[in-house]
């Protein structure tokens, strides 16, 4: 939520969370504090198990959504860095060498080699350039 108050770009993405897992971790809580005030000692052993391990999974959904929300962001850096650097060869500043991209999946795509339709690879006649 902090990130969110500081990005409201990214407030789809916790409007999604809550959606889809508000009402059931509301429905998950007042279940667990029902049994728990019943006084049903062995139920509650059980039920605090198994609430604990559904919050894990929360926490482990919201920091999903944090990263779904972070990776637009992060895709549009990419894209001004990438035009900053063909603009900068264009102006004739073929010295400007492109800062070094830790690996990542959404990177990967980018920079493997082009390949044909049938998965071969492109000649070079194929490829476009950037000034095209």
């Amino acid at each position: 939520m902090q990130y969110v108050t500081r990005d409201t770009s990214a407030y789809p993405t916790l409007r999604h969370y809550i959606t889809v897992y508000g009402e059931q971790t509301e429905k998950l809580l007042r279940s667990y504090v029902d049994v728990e005030s019943s006084g049903a000692r062995d139920q509650i052993a059980t039920v605090r198990i198994e609430t604990i391990e559904a919050l894990q999974v929360l926490e482990q959904a919201a920091a999903g959504e944090l990263s779904r929300a972070v990776s637009a962001k992060t895709l549009g850096i990419t894209a001004d860095s990438d035009a900053i650097q063909r603009l900068a060869r264009m102006d004739g500043y073929d010295d400007v060498a492109p800062s070094p991209v830790p690996s990542s999946a959404a990177d990967e795509g980018r920079h493997a080699p082009s390949q044909t339709p049938s998965g071969g690879p492109a000649h070079q006649s194929d490829q476009k350039t950037d000034a095209q």
